[in-house]
C-alpha cells in the first residue's frame, strides 16, 4: 500500500543552524552550502524519520524546473483538487474543486506552488502536489512506458534529480507501481 504525507513547511523540527528550527531548513543547513546534497538528505530523511516514527531508506531531490519538462514529456496531465484553488495573482493557479482539470508543465508547477487563495495554505499546497505525483504516476502507468521510456523520462531529469534510488532500485519500483492500484493510494492529512 501506499499513503502519500506532506509535511507544512513551517513544521518545527527542533535545532537547526537557525533560529527558527523549521523542518525547511534541515537540508540547507546540512547541505554545507550546496556543497553535499547527500549529508542534507540523510539529515532530512533521519529528522522526518524521527517526526513520523518511519525509517527512510531513500530519497528523491527534485528541482521544481524538471516538474515542467516531466509533464510535458507525458502530453500533460489531469488532477481533481478537493478545494478551488484561486491563486491568480502569485502563480496564476485558479481550479475548481471536483472538475476534472488538465494542465501543461507550467501549469502544474503553478499548482505545485500555489498556496495563496486556498483554504489551508500550505497544506492545501501540500494536497495539491500530491494530486500532481499521483496525476504523474497515473499517467505513466496508464502509458504503458516500457523500462528504455522510464530510463528517458530519468534522463529528462538530468541534473534535476539527485537520488540514492540506483537503475534496479528504479526497475524494481516500476514492477510495484504496476501492481498498484491507484485508487487505493492514501492522501493522509496532518491537520
Amino acid at each position: 500500500s501506499i499513503a502519500m504525507v506532506s509535511l507544512p513547511r513551517d513544521l518545527k523540527a527542533g535545532s537547526t543552524c537557525t533560529a527558527t528550527g523549521k523542518i525547511n531548513e534541515v537540508f540547507w543547513c546540512n547541505n554545507k552550502s550546496g556543497t553535499n546534497e547527500e549529508a542534507g538528505a540523510q539529515a532530512l530523511m533521519s529528522k522526518v524519520g524521527g517526526i513520523l516514527g518511519i525509517d527512510f531508506q531513500y530519497y528523491a531531490h527534485v528541482n521544481w524546473g524538471s516538474l515542467i519538462s516531466i509533464v510535458n514529456s507525458l502530453g500533460g496531465i489531469t488532477v481533481t483538487l478537493d478545494e478551488d484553488v484561486n491563486d491568480r495573482y502569485y502563480t496564476k493557479a485558479v481550479i475548481k474543486a471536483g472538475v476534472p482539470t488538465t494542465l501543461n508543465g507550467e501549469q502544474a508547477l503553478g499548482l505545485a506552488r500555489a498556496r495563496h487563495g486556498t483554504s489551508l495554505g500550505d497544506f492545501s499546497r501540500g494536497n495539491s502536489q500530491q494530486k500532481i505525483l499521483m496525476a504523474i504516476v497515473e499517467k505513466v502507468l496508464s502509458s504503458n512506458l516500457g523500462i528504455t521510456d522510464m530510463i528517458n523520462l530519468v534522463n529528462i531529469l538530468g541534473d534535476n534529480l539527485r537520488s540514492n534510488f540506483t537503475m534496479e532500485d528504479i526497475k524494481t519500483g516500476m514492477h510495484v507501481l504496476k501492481s498498484v492500484n491507484m485508487n487505493e493510494m492514501r492522501q493522509v492529512s496532518l491537520l
